[in-house]
């Protein structure tokens, strides 16, 4: 399988955050966090770079370590998106039109080998992507 380069995080909640921080680590591929307003992601990217800045200071990762991870975390609105995407994680509110929308949105903007994928345990993959 080849490396994923682009990963996307839509959603820069606590559970986004999350999702994007652990694919930056423990991969090599340029992350994306984004939402629906940079303030938002500017709010999600000083609680990751908050993480490091811990993790630092319990010796678990080193001021090189965040600087990398710095520089493979990009933060903006979905409309910055890059368009040749591997994968996509949809971490949005729990509220199936909203997801729908979302993969609809994506569908015709993103490239077509990109992987869709969602954090819900609400709704199944199916009526989230059905619209698409």
């Amino acid at each position: 399988m080849t490396p994923m380069k682009k990963v996307a995080v839509i959603g820069a909640g606590t559970m986004g955050q999350g999702i994007a921080q652990w694919f930056n680590e423990q991969t090599l591929a340029q992350v994306f966090l984004v939402d629906i307003s940079d303030v938002f992601t500017e709010k999600a990217r000083q609680q990751i770079s908050k993480n490091w800045d811990r993790q630092i200071e319990k010796k678990k990762i080193t001021s090189e370590n965040k600087n990398q991870f710095t520089s493979r975390l990009t933060v903006g609105e979905i409309s910055s998106l890059p368009q040749d995407l591997d994968l996509i994680i949809e971490a949005v509110v729990e509220n199936l039109q909203i997801k729908q929308d979302l993969f609809l949105q994506l569908d015709h903007k993103i490239s077509p080998t990109c992987i869709f994928a969602t954090n819900t345990s609400s709704f199944s993959i199916a009526a989230i992507a059905e619209p698409t």
